[in-house]
């Protein structure tokens, strides 16, 4: 039985008091080193596979970018530390510290007791019309995006401790979205989109007969065991794909 989600509005009273206040999502710990310690040890639990990393890293480089280190991924990163029970007390604000010295606060808008200390808390930056914001634990862990509209944006994934990295790019253009070339002119796909409706017409369409669904949306994701290695240092394919799930 799927568990009631529990609706929150920004402003809400009947949200304890102790959430009234901004509370740090987070604390970056360290930049390449630690990172790339975690992203080894996360990697080696969740995809299965094994790794080498440095783990030496001075205190000068709180806030230093760790390049490539998680997953290879070619976006600065650091080691941080997350309060995962922040997150599943709804606070009506969340901050970020950023690492250029910078904090990034966003408010509630909707959150979600999924039971067995799950949650979903989305929220966005004030004056903005849409959620940025979207943090979700899943099976203990956490994967989630902190998105300044049109500025920053930071991918941040913790195990079920709080120890984690944080991913960070900038939107490209100016754009607070990302631009998908599939189906459009020159791309490959463009071949399939536009030859699938003539295929339609020449043969008609094809009825299907199934039972009501009640409004449920199944979806099936695929995966490579790359994409598990990559995802590992954020919070694990379960977690990142539940959480691009409730972006949606």
């Amino acid at each position: 039985m799927r568990p009631a989600h529990l609706l929150i509005a920004t402003g809400l009273a009947a949200l304890p008091a102790a959430t009234g206040h901004a509370q740090d999502l987070l604390t970056i710990l360290g930049g390449a080193g630690e990172a790339k310690g975690r992203a080894a040890a996360s990697a080696s639990t969740t995809a299965g596979t094994a790794g080498s990393a440095s783990t030496a890293a001075g205190a000068a480089a709180a806030t230093a970018p760790a390049g490539g280190a998680l997953g290879e991924l070619d976006a600065p990163s650091w080691a941080v530390d997350v309060d995962l029970d922040l997150v599943r007390s709804a606070p009506r604000r969340l901050v970020l510290p950023a690492p250029d010295g910078r904090t990034l606060g966003a408010e509630l808008t909707v959150f979600e007791d999924r039971g067995g200390g799950d949650a979903m808390w989305s929220g966005r930056f004030p004056g903005a019309e849409y959620d940025s914001v979207v943090l979700t634990i899943e099976g203990g862990r956490l994967a989630g995006r902190f998105d300044e509209p049109a500025g920053a944006q930071f991918r941040i994934g913790a195990d079920a401790g709080g120890g984690g990295a944080m991913v960070g790019q900038r939107a490209p253009h100016g754009d607070e979205r990302h631009y998908c070339p599939v189906g459009s002119p020159g791309h490959e796909s463009a071949r399939l989109v536009h030859a699938a409706p003539a295929a339609a017409a020449a043969t008609g369409p094809e009825k299907v007969g199934a039972a009501a669904s009640d409004g449920r949306l199944d979806i099936l994701i695929l995966y490579t065991a790359e994409a598990a290695r990559i995802w590992a240092p954020l919070g694990g394919a379960q977690a990142s794909i539940r959480n691009a799930v409730d972006y949606l």
